[in-house]
C-alpha cells in the first residue's frame, strides 16, 4: 500500500548516485538555485520567478538572481511534518497593480508549539493572501496585509488527519479566478472509510471539524460538503465561491459553491491548458484543467476537467473499480457506480475516466511501455526556443521514477496517436531527480522544475536558441509635401532559423498593417514615427523605427568649432559652435550638444550636454581624454540632422615613435603613422579591437572594417555580407548578380526585367504574382 509523496524521498535519497540525465539531443539542464527543501515555483506577470520552501520561506528571482532577503518567512504557523508545509504558491495576474501573493500551507495545530511528529497529525490547511510592500519595490511582503481566504478557523480549513494527501497546488484561471487543490486527508497505509482519526473530529479538541459525518476517511473526496479530495475555484479577493461554479447553492461560503471538480485522492499538482478559457468569471470557463492524481496501490492518473467532473476516488482508481473500497465503503461506492452521488442526488456526476492511467509496476498492461509511482508536475509548452514540434505539448512528471514525459494532446483533449496507432508520449528527461513541480517561463518558454532529490530549481534549455527575425526595409520617400504617399517594403526581411515571419506596422497616426509591403498615404503634415515589428512563431521579435516627415524636409547641422581632429591643452575651456537651418523654417530650429568622453578603457556617453547654437565646457580631466562632440539640429516638426567631430588632448611627446605626438595620436602606445580610424571613435584601428564600431570584436567580425552589427554571412564563407562582393557565393559578383542574396550561378531571367528568376516574385512579368499565376512561365495578364 502506498505511501507518502515526500516520504518516498527519505527512502531513496542518498541510496545511490542518479543516472545521467538523458534528454533529447541538444537539450541541457541548468541549475538555477539550490534551496532548503523547495516545494513549488511559479512565475509572476512581470517575469519574476517565485520559489516556496517547505518550512515557509518564499524567494523571488529577478533576472535569474535570487533577491537576498525572502519575500516572507511564515515559519511559525507552518507545520512541515512529513508531507506538510508550504506547498502551494500563486502570484496574482495583476501583481504589479495589487501586489497579491497567495500561499497554501499546513497549519501547526496551535501555531505556537513545535511541529507535531509521527503519523497522527490532526490539523488543517489554510490559504492566505499577502500584499507586497511598494516601499520595497514589491520585493517584501507587508505582514499587515495578511488575509485568510480559506481556513480562518480550523473548521473552515482543509482537513489534515494523517501525514499525507493534504494540499498542493494554487493556480489562476484565465478569468482571474483562483484554483486550490486538496487531497482526501485520509490514511494511505490501508483503506480508510472513517473511525481511524476520531481526534480529528473531536469537538473538544483540535482541529474541531464539525460532525462525525466527515469522519469517513477517503470517502470525503465524494462528500459535497467536505473540501477534501476536491479542486476548488474561488474569488481571489474574498475566498468565496462563484455563481458560475457547477455546484453553486446560493451560499458563496459553502464548500459546494466553491467546488470545481471532486473524486480525487491527492491532486498534488495540476495545471490549466493555455488559451482554453474566457476572461469573464461569469462564463464559468477558466480554462481546461489537467490534474495529476497521486494513486494508492496500483494506478497513477492524469485527469481532464471542465467543471463538475467526479473522478471517482475512492470507488475508482485508474480506469477501473477500486476493489478494497468497493467492499468496504458501506454502500457509498455502490451508488456512485450507478451514476448517483450517495450524499445527494442533486450532485450527481457521472464518473469521468482519466486521460492517462499509468500502472505502478507493469507498463505493458495498457500498452504505454512505462510505469509511474506518484505523478508530479504538469505544464503546457506554448512555444519559445524549443523545436516547434513541442509547441502545445503537455509535459508531465512522475516523482519517484524521476521522469518527465512529453504528451501530445489534440484540441479535444485526447492523446494523439502516431502513424502506427501508438499514443504520442515520449521521454523528455529520464532522470530528473524526483521532479515535484513544473512551470513554463512565460518569457523564454523554457521548462523549469523543482528537483526534490537535489533540492534544486532547474531549467531545461535548448542549445540552438531561437534567433529573432532580421529586418530589411525601406521607406520611399521619407519626407515631402502633404499628401505624402510612402511605399514601405520589408519583403526582404528574413529569419535565420527559417521560421515564418509576421509583420506588424504602426504608421504613427493610429493606423496599422500586417502586409509585408504596405502603401501608406499621409494626408496631413507632421512628423510620424513608423514602428515595424517582425515576429516569428517562436516568440522572436525585432523592432525598427523610421521618422516620416510630411510637409517637411530634413534640417541641416554642422559643427564649426572645434574642427574635427583639433587638440586642447588641459585645463582649457572648450567653445562649441554650430550652425543649423531648415529648408522650410529657415532658422526656426533647436540645437542640442552631446559630448562623449573617450579613454583607452572605453567611452562615457553623454558626459556633457547643452542646448543652443553655442555652448562651453571645461576640459580639465587629469586623464586627458579625447572628446566626441555631436550637434543635433531639430526642426519644429521633429525632423533631425546631426554632425560629429573629435577633440584630442595635445602633447609634444611621441611615446610610440610613429611621428604623431601624443596630443594628436589616436593610439599613443601603438605605432600607427597613418592614424587610420575607420569608425571615427577617437581610437585608431591599430589599438581599437572594434575598428568599425559595430560592437563586434575584430577577431570575431566577418567584416572588421565595415560596420555590420548583425554579422550576416549568407554564403557562410567567413566573410560578412557587408564586405563580401559575392554575398550568395554563386561566383557572380553582387554588382553583376541579378539575385545577389540567392545563389543562381546561371543568372536566368525569363522576363528580362533585371531580376533573376531565383528571386523574382513574377517570373513571366505579366503583373501576376507567382503564387497565384496559373501560367507561371507564360505571360497572361487576363489569367
Amino acid at each position: 500500500m502506498r505511501r507518502s509523496l515526500m516520504m518516498a524521498a527519505a527512502l531513496t535519497f542518498g541510496v545511490s548516485a542518479a543516472a545521467a540525465q538523458t534528454l533529447p539531443p541538444d537539450f541541457s539542464i541548468e541549475v538555477v538555485d539550490r534551496l532548503t527543501n523547495p516545494t513549488g515555483i511559479t512565475f509572476g506577470p512581470n517575469g519574476w520567478l517565485w520559489a516556496a520552501e517547505k518550512r515557509g520561506k518564499v524567494w523571488i528571482y529577478v533576472d535569474g538572481q535570487r533577491v537576498p532577503e525572502p519575500f516572507i518567512e511564515l515559519d511559525g504557523p507552518v507545520n512541515d511534518n512529513r508531507d506538510g508545509g508550504l506547498l502551494g504558491i500563486a502570484v496574482h495576474p495583476d501583481f504589479e497593480q495589487n501586489g497579491f501573493v497567495f500561499l497554501l500551507f499546513v497549519v501547526d495545530p496551535d501555531e505556537t508549539e513545535p511541529n507535531a511528529t509521527g503519523e497522527e497529525v490532526h490539523t488543517y490547511a489554510r490559504l492566505e493572501r499577502y500584499a507586497a510592500d511598494p516601499a520595497t519595490g514589491l520585493l517584501r511582503a507587508d505582514p499587515a496585509s495578511r488575509t485568510v481566504l480559506v481556513g480562518a478557523v480550523p473548521n473552515e480549513g482543509f482537513p489534515v488527519c494523517h501525514s499525507s494527501h493534504m494540499i498542493g497546488t494554487l493556480r489562476f484561471g484565465e478569468d482571474g479566478t483562483l484554483f486550490a487543490g486538496s487531497g482526501d486527508g485520509a490514511h494511505f497505509n490501508g483503506y480508510d472509510v472513517g473511525g481511524r482519526d476520531p481526534e480529528c473530529f473531536d469537538p473538544d479538541g483540535l482541529p474541531q471539524f464539525d460532525g462525525e459525518e466527515f469522519d469517513i476517511g477517503a470517502l470525503r473526496s465524494i462528500h459535497p460538503d467536505s473540501p477534501s479530495g476536491k479542486i476548488l475555484r474561488i474569488d481571489p479577493f474574498t475566498g468565496l465561491g462563484l455563481p458560475s461554479n457547477p455546484y453553486w447553492d446560493g451560499n458563496p461560503a459553502s464548500v459546494r459553491s466553491k467546488t470545481w471538480v471532486s473524486g480525487l485522492r491527492n491532486p498534488f499538482r495540476f495545471g490549466l491548458r493555455p488559451n482554453t478559457g474566457s476572461p469573464d468569471p461569469a462564463d464559468g470557463l477558466p480554462g481546461t484543467l489537467y490534474a495529476g492524481d497521486v494513486g494508492w496501490s496500483t494506478w497513477e492518473e492524469v485527469n481532464v476537467g471542465y467543471g463538475g467532473e467526479n473522478f471517482g476516488w475512492p470507488c475508482y482508481e485508474g480506469d477501473a473499480v477500486q476493489g478494497a473500497y468497493r467492499d468496504q465503503s458501506n454502500g457509498a461506492c455502490a451508488t456512485l457506480y450507478d451514476g448517483t452521488n450517495p450524499y445527494g442526488p442533486d450532485l450527481d456526476a457521472a464518473y469521468k475516466r482519466p486521460l492517462l492511467a499509468m500502472h505502478h509496476g507493469n507498463g505493458n498492461i495498457n500498452g504505454l511501455g512505462f510505469t509511474a509511482r506518484a505523478v508530479g508536475g504538469t505544464a503546457f509548452y506554448e512555444g519559445g526556443d524549443y523545436p516547434r514540434r513541442y509547441n502545445g505539448v503537455l509535459f508531465q512528471a512522475d516523482y519517484p521514477t524521476s521522469w518527465i514525459r512529453a504528451v501530445w494532446v489534440d484540441e479535444n483533449d485526447e492523446i494523439m496517436r502516431d502513424g502506427d496507432g501508438n499514443l504520442r508520449i515520449e521521454p523528455f528527461v529520464t532522470d530528473a531527480r524526483q521532479p515535484i513541480d513544473l512551470r513554463i517561463d512565460p518569457q523564454s518558454g523554457d521548462l523549469y522544475y523543482v528537483s526534490w532529490q537535489s533540492k534544486e530549481i532547474r531549467r531545461i534549455r535548448y542549445r540552438y536558441a531561437n534567433q529573432a527575425p532580421f529586418i530589411v526595409w525601406t521607406a520611399d520617400p521619407t519626407n515631402g509635401p502633404a499628401p505624402l504617399q510612402v511605399q514601405f517594403d520589408a519583403q526582404a526581411s528574413f529569419d535565420l532559423d527559417e521560421d515564418p515571419v509576421f509583420f506588424e506596422w504602426d504608421f504613427g497616426d493610429g493606423t496599422t498593417s500586417a502586409e509585408p509591403a504596405p502603401l501608406k498615404v499621409y494626408p496631413v503634415g507632421g512628423a510620424y514615427t513608423v514602428r515595424l515589428t517582425v515576429r516569428d512563431d517562436r516568440r522572436g521579435a525585432t523592432t525598427r523605427t523610421q521618422v516620416i516627415t510630411v510637409g517637411n524636409l530634413d534640417p541641416m547641422a554642422r559643427v564649426i568649432r572645434p574642427l574635427d581632429g583639433a587638440t586642447y591643452t588641459s585645463p582649457q575651456e572648450i567653445v562649441l559652435a554650430g550652425v543649423g537651418s531648415d529648408p522650410e523654417d529657415l532658422d526656426d530650429v533647436d540645437f542640442h550638444w552631446t559630448v562623449d568622453r573617450l579613454t583607452d578603457a572605453g567611452s562615457e556617453d553623454a558626459w556633457f550636454e547643452a542646448d543652443g547654437p553655442v555652448a562651453t565646457f571645461m576640459a580639465d580631466d587629469p586623464d586627458q581624454p579625447s572628446y566626441r562632440v555631436t550637434l543635433t539640429v531639430t526642426d519644429r516638426d521633429g525632423a533631425t540632422a546631426s554632425d560629429t567631430v573629435t577633440l584630442r588632448p595635445f602633447s609634444r611627446d611621441d611615446v610610440d615613435g610613429d611621428g604623431a605626438a601624443n596630443g594628436v595620436d589616436n593610439c599613443r602606445d601603438v605605432a600607427n603613422p597613418d592614424q587610420t580610424d575607420t569608425d571615427r571613435d577617437g581610437r585608431g584601428d591599430a589599438c581599437d579591437d572594434d575598428d568599425d564600431g559595430d560592437g563586434v570584436a575584430d577577431g570575431e567580425d566577418g567584416c572588421p572594417l565595415d560596420r555590420d552589427p548583425n554579422q550576416l554571412d549568407l554564403d557562410e564563407d567567413g566573410q560578412g555580407d557587408a564586405c563580401d562582393e559575392d554575398d550568395d557565393g554563386d561566383e557572380v559578383p553582387d554588382a553583376e548578380d541579378n539575385c545577389p542574396l540567392l545563389s543562381n550561378a546561371g543568372q536566368l531571367d525569363l522576363d528580362h526585367d533585371g531580376l533573376g528568376d531565383a528571386c523574382d516574385p513574377d517570373l513571366d512579368g505579366d503583373g501576376v504574382q507567382n503564387d497565384v499565376d496559373n501560367c507561371l512561365e507564360t505571360p497572361n495578364l487576363g489569367q
